[in-house]
């Protein structure tokens, strides 16, 4: 079986739940050989720990929301026009 959060690693998605799982997941294997094969295989260590950063609180639980969706949201067009 796949874990989930793995598995959005290498595949595009715009799915906010698997983002945040998949960050939860490298963190939870990040002492392993199978963190150093996704970081040095599938994709590389900046991609990973900015997902982790942008998923995860300071103490790595998962965000209902991404970082960086939250400050999107929060972006006032206005302010700039």
């Amino acid at each position: 079986m796949i874990d989930r959060g793995c598995y959005t690693l290498t595949v595009q998605t715009d799915n906010e739940q698997q983002i945040i799982d998949a960050a939860k997941t490298m963190h939870t294997i990040k002492e392993t050989d199978l963190y150093e094969f996704f970081t040095h295989q599938v994709s590389n260590q900046d991609n990973v720990e900015n997902l982790m950063r942008d998923c995860l609180d300071e103490v790595y639980n998962p965000l209902s929301r991404r970082k960086s969706k939250q400050t999107l949201e929060n972006f006032d067009i206005k302010k700039f026009i």
